[in-house]
């Protein structure tokens, strides 16, 4: 009943609005329509403020709380005129509170006692430190400061790539700290010199038997079996029909026949050399031995993966010897080239410097001095992954083309300074048997001399190659005064 109430006065309501819409106005000519429209929204102004006695950086810190707290869109900047040496702040906040702006500029903008460094207001309490790295790389500093093990929640630190200088503001506690970890960091780079040595013994031998056959058919060959033949000159048929119808004058046909026929033979001496005949053997002894130095830093590694985008890092060093090689043309003329590819590689992947320290050599706080009388123990390891890989030749044939060999060899080593340690060691034996000659008779036992060439080669190689590893000094450095200032100190003045 209720209900039904309530819907008769809304409706006796609405028609009644209704009416009143419908019905003349008062004036037939105006209308008057207005919107009233509020979504919540800041006026936002920005005001120019010159300062006469105080800094805009030491004012700033208050005047940046006060507006923020009214808007987060308001932004205050600072002003700096060098030639004419003023001082100016512009703020951009709401229109309703720039009236407060102006009081609260207004009150700390005083005259004053300046202190060292021009600034009339003390107890901020943010302190701006600056600091050159010595050893270290300010990239890696400023990573430890701002997401690594010193980052502090107030505190953040900048870095100046044209000076290589690092500077960050907190709280006077947490910018001390900071600073004396980065001190504590800032140490020497371990650095090795890896010596790697390379030692070669080859006994070679090499004989060659037999006769060159293409020599041999080409040169005295032709002429070896030369005749000459005279055919038989008759000189009248009276004397066969003599000899026919008799034997009177045999004595008479018979010199008839060896005057004037004249039987042909073999001359057996014809004029040739003997260089078709190889009856050659060679022996020899080589002896090498070479060096190289390879420089290297130790391998930093983190625990988050990001981090290590710089791994793997690899240092390599190449041996690469000239050997010399009798090589024939195509016209078998013998010419004198460079040997084949004989090059020693070796790579190291992510050294690890590791010291052996005594209780000399650290201050109370663990850290490593670094004296000369350190670095001149030279005591410690490196650990590291290697990678050897050597070509040699291993096979020439009679004509000087070469046949190479690829060896590769991988593992990894912990060596210590002074020391000299075996990386690999190889040894090779060849025998090679060639035979050129005839076919089919080339494979008599003892014949096969006598029908071609028998160049028989037998090598035998050793091949040793050692690494050496010394500390190296990166030399004596005068630090770098360190200054930290109070929030009113200028960065420049830092160093």
């Amino acid at each position: 009943m209720a209900r039904k109430n309530i819907l008769s006065l809304l409706l006796a309501g609405c028609g009644t609005v209704l009416l009143q819409l419908y019905a003349d106005p008062p004036d037939k000519d105006i209308r008057t329509i207005r919107l009233l429209q509020d979504d919540g929204q800041t006026r936002m102004v920005s005001k120019f403020y010159e300062l006469k006695h105080v800094k805009a950086t030491d004012i700033r810190p208050f005047i940046q709380a006060a507006v923020k707290r009214y808007s987060k869109a308001s932004i205050v900047e600072r002003v700096y005129y060098y030639k004419a040496k003023k001082h100016a702040i512009i703020v951009s906040t709401g229109e309703d509170f720039i009236p407060y702006v102006d009081d609260l500029i207004a009150g700390l903008d005083q005259p004053g006692k300046p202190d060292q460094y021009g600034s009339t207001i003390e107890g901020t309490g943010v302190t701006r430190i600056t600091y050159k790295p010595n050893y270290r790389a300010a990239d890696d500093i400023l990573r430890l400061i701002n997401d690594g093990t010193m980052r502090t929640p107030e505190g953040r630190a900048y870095l100046n790539k044209d000076t290589n200088t690092i500077y960050w503001k907190d709280d006077r506690g947490a910018a001390l700290d900071v600073l004396n970890w980065v001190r504590f960091l800032d140490c020497p780079v371990p650095q090795v010199s890896l010596k790697l040595n390379y030692y070669e013994i080859r006994e070679s031998k090499l004989r060659d038997i037999g006769l060159d056959y293409l020599a041999w058919k080409n040169g005295p060959g032709m002429d070896i079996f030369s005749a000459g033949f005279n055919g038989g000159k008759i000189f009248s048929n009276e004397a066969i029909f003599e000899l026919i119808n008799g034997f009177s004058k045999l004595a008479d046909l018979t010199s008839n026949f060896s005057s004037s026929w004249g039987y042909g033979g073999f001359f057996t001496a014809p004029q040739f050399d003997m260089s078709f005949i190889r009856i050659l053997q060679q022996s020899g002894n080589a002896r090498l031995a070479a060096q190289a130095d390879l420089t290297m830093l130790n391998t930093p590694i983190y625990e988050l993966d990001t981090l290590n985008k710089h791994l793997p890092k690899t240092y390599s060093v190449t041996l690469t010897p000239d050997y010399e090689n009798f090589q024939k043309d195509s016209d078998d003329r013998t010419e004198l080239k460079v040997g084949g590819d004989s090059t020693l590689t070796l790579q190291v992947t992510d050294p690890v410097v590791c010291f052996g320290s005594e209780s000399r050599d650290t201050d109370p706080q663990g850290k490593l001095r670094f004296s000369e009388d350190f670095y001149r123990r030279n005591r410690g390891n490196v650990i590291f992954s290697y990678k050897l890989n050597s070509k040699t030749v291993t096979e020439r044939s009679n004509r000087g083309d070469e046949v190479g060999n690829n060896s590769t060899v991988s593992g990894e080593l912990t060596l210590g300074f002074k020391t000299e340690k075996i990386l690999t060691q190889y040894v090779r034996e060849q025998e090679a048997e060639q035979t050129i000659g005839i076919p089919f008779l080339v494979k008599i036992p003892i014949l096969k001399y006598l029908f071609g060439t028998v160049t028989t080669i037998k090598e035998r190689t050793y091949i040793v190659v050692t690494a050496e590893a010394s500390l190296i000094n990166p030399g004596p450095l005068d630090k770098s005064k360190v200054n930290w200032t109070i929030s009113s100190g200028p960065v420049e003045k830092g160093l």
